[in-house]
């Protein structure tokens, strides 16, 4: 499944995916145009997710990364 979507779109999903509060998900950092895959078990529990390519290894390949400050 591929889902492309703005910044605030992929907050929520991120935040309903990693079971996160509101505190953390306003301090996390999206790259815009880099592909943020999530693997799933077959109960489509998340398993793992991770930047795809290089540019989100240039970022660190753990997710959404936390804002500074």
């Amino acid at each position: 499944m591929i889902i492309a979507a703005h910044g605030n779109s992929l907050r929520a999903l991120v935040k309903y995916l990693d079971n996160m509060g509101e505190d953390e998900i306003l301090e996390l950092n999206i790259p815009t145009g880099v592909p943020l895959v999530y693997e799933f078990d077959e109960n489509f529990k998340p398993i793992n997710h991770y930047y795809l390519g290089q540019r989100g290894r240039d970022r660190g390949e753990s997710c959404c990364r936390r804002q500074p400050g």
